[in-house]
């Protein structure tokens, strides 16, 4: 028996939310890392870093 519209879209709200919950977990870890992280794009321009790269070399914590 094939799934009804509405119990589709439940089921892909659950996914969703699921996803957003990691997304949030990842970017908090990205943030709050003391190492430096740049995310480069294919042709190699930083399209984000988080606050430890944002850091001059000469202040950043030593690990």
């Amino acid at each position: 028996m094939p799934k009804s519209d509405l119990l589709r879209a439940f089921e892909l709200g659950q996914k969703l939310a699921q996803s957003r919950a990691l997304t949030s977990g990842l970017a908090a870890v990205f943030d709050e890392s003391a190492h430096g992280i740049f995310l480069l794009d294919v042709d190699g321009r930083v399209r984000q870093l988080n606050r430890a790269a944002e850091r001059p070399a000469s202040t950043a914590r030593r690990c």
